[in-house]
């Protein structure tokens, strides 16, 4: 919404500048064409490709996620959630390790055994 009113101001200023201005208005107006579809970019990739990135459990995926997300990597609720993630992740292959390996009848891991 207001990357459309930025346009439509400068487009309005384009039409009224003198001719000796027109050549100004015109480059501010391509340069917020190109700030406009960047801007676009990163709504749709923020709405529509990083909910379904985030969703898998691939560590490949992690910088992908990082790069288009902009969050602050310094943060200390990004490391704590990158923590906590990591650990439930940890959590959920060793599960699928011990359920497929009582169904093959294989011994379960020592950490395993300790769990209970």
């Amino acid at each position: 919404m207001l990357v459309a009113a930025l346009i439509a101001l400068l487009t309005s200023i384009h039409a009224v500048a003198r001719p000796a201005e027109k050549v100004r208005t015109g480059m501010a107006l391509v340069f917020t064409g190109v700030f406009a579809g960047l801007i676009f970019f990163n709504y749709v990739a923020q709405t529509t490709f990083l909910p379904e990135l985030a969703r898998g459990d691939e560590a490949s995926l992690a910088p992908i996620i990082a790069t288009l997300s902009m969050a602050n990597p310094r943060s200390r609720r990004l490391r704590a959630r990158r923590a906590r993630d990591s650990a439930a992740i940890a959590a959920r292959v060793e599960r699928e390790f011990v359920r497929k390996s009582a169904s093959s009848r294989l011994p379960p891991p020592a950490s395993a055994r300790n769990l209970g």
